[in-house]
């Protein structure tokens, strides 16, 4: 659990049986209020969107495979948000967005179709080459 909201990384592994609705991946704070985190997004196509706070979006053009094991990281470095899935980076809109300081609270798989597993937060940026790891093991 952190407060941090620079300087900070989210991972986890997904496996998506499909769907529609807002599906939760990893979320810290309150989802309505304050935090950060990863979901799919209706408005975005259900595509991989961060969330801040429950009113700020980050879109990406990038959707998940059914049924296949994908590993995705939300880092936040220097005051810039980054996206990345299986160990690449991936555009993102709104990358700028400082998110509102988080409640002591995590949410996994909210409302998820499918299996969260790995979840991890680091209270720092991971190097490129350390994503580029957790994507490969």
């Amino acid at each position: 659990m952190t407060t941090a909201t620079d300087n900070v990384t989210l991972s986890v592994w997904v496996k998506w049986n499909g769907g529609t609705g807002e599906q939760l991946i990893l979320y810290i704070g309150h989802s309505g209020y304050n935090g950060y985190g990863m979901m799919l997004h209706t408005g975005n196509n259900m595509r991989i969107t961060l969330i801040y706070g429950g009113i700020r979006f980050s879109n990406s053009g990038v959707a998940l495979n059914v049924r296949q094991w994908t590993h995705l990281a939300a880092v936040r470095r220097k005051g810039t948000w980054e996206l990345w899935v299986n160990g690449l980076s991936v555009a993102i809109s709104n990358s700028s967005t400082t998110p509102v300081i988080p409640s002591p609270s995590v949410a996994i798989g909210f409302n998820f179709n499918g299996w969260v597993d790995n979840a991890r937060i680091y209270e720092r940026a991971l190097s490129v080459n350390e994503l580029e790891v957790l994507a490969a093991n």
